[in-house]
């Protein structure tokens, strides 16, 4: 996929989020018009090449909205968002009706664990083919039992329910045991094949774009927490 086809992608995800997140109804004519001026553009290259390229292209296109449109129909208002869950079966429900999804295990006191959810705010956003969800692990008891979590942050990547790659802590991650940038992360899930592309620009969310060696408490210590 080429970086015009990523963009239109991106740019259709972005409008996807809009309208789920304002019922469907979205005063957003400027943003129509850049994805259809995309889309055209893409038409006119292809149209200068072959046929079967052109309808491989295409049939590219159309696989990776069908992927947004199905998130958003699955996932509504919560698209584009870490989905924060309270209740395992909850969890256990969305795990096996994702297509492709991820579980951060966190303490909400734990620093990195707080870091983790800001940097997967930002994915979230980005891939919102992918469901990304949250829950204390202090409210998963048997889910913390059963795939033995000794450690915190843990990210679980699931495929039609089933775990595919595993994260502990910063692991290949993080330089310095205490920060790591949104590309590291998801360099990591297109190493793992939880994605199938890297995002070309990422969201403006204060704070969570790129590391900072400041952005972490300077109280934490330099280990994983243990739960």
């Amino acid at each position: 996929m080429d970086n015009r086809q990523k963009q239109a992608v991106e740019e259709y995800s972005r409008q996807k989020v809009r309208e789920t997140q304002h019922g469907g109804a979205v005063d957003d004519e400027g943003s129509e018009e850049d994805l259809d001026l995309m889309l055209e553009e893409l038409e006119k290259d292809y149209d200068e090449s072959s046929a079967k390229y052109r309808e491989q292209r295409l049939e590219e296109l159309k696989k990776e909205f069908g992927k947004i449109d199905r998130a958003a129909a699955e996932r509504g208002s919560e698209l584009g968002n870490v989905s924060f869950v309270s209740a395992e079966k909850e969890l256990m429900d969305l795990v096996m009706k994702s297509e492709v999804c991820m579980v951060h295990f966190y303490q909400p006191e734990f620093s990195r664990c707080e870091l983790m959810n800001e940097r997967l705010a930002v994915l979230a956003e980005k891939h919102v083919d992918v469901g990304i969800f949250a829950i204390q692990a202090s409210q998963a008891p048997f889910l913390v039992t059963k795939l033995k979590i000794k450690v915190l942050p843990v990210v679980v990547a699931y495929k039609n329910g089933k775990e595919v790659a595993r994260l502990v802590g910063f692991e290949g991650l993080s330089t310095n045991g205490t920060d790591f940038s949104v590309e590291a992360l998801e360099s990591w899930m297109f190493r793992e094949r939880v994605i199938s592309k890297r995002s070309l620009t990422f969201a403006s969310k204060p704070g969570t774009v790129r590391s900072s060696n400041n952005n972490t408490n300077s109280d934490d210590d330099d280990d994983d927490d243990w739960y």
